[in-house]
């Protein structure tokens, strides 16, 4: 009895345990990729913001540790030639 117990929690513990979420794989074809590491700017980006806290590394990334997220407000127009269009 004890056995079958055992072996039904170790058969819930299995399956109630969420899986590690898949990294995507670049493409060999790939031109360009980024794991941004340091810094939004990493790789030779600039950044083109209304504040420099717009920019920000989060992880995990798609391919990688770190992703960039960007964040984009209301009004915030005339940025780096973007005229009236809203631009981080």
């Amino acid at each position: 009895m004890k056995q079958l117990r055992a072996l039904a929690v170790a058969v819930a513990i299995f399956v109630l345990t969420p899986l590690q979420p898949a990294h995507a794989q670049i493409s060999p074809n790939a031109v360009w990729s980024c794991e941004f590491t340091n810094s939004p700017t990493d790789c030779g980006l600039f950044l083109q913001a209304a504040a420099s806290t717009r920019a920000t590394l989060v992880g995990p990334g798609r391919d990688g540790p770190t992703a960039v997220q960007l964040t984009t407000q209301p009004g915030d127009i005339n940025i780096a030639g973007s005229g009236s269009n809203d631009r981080a």
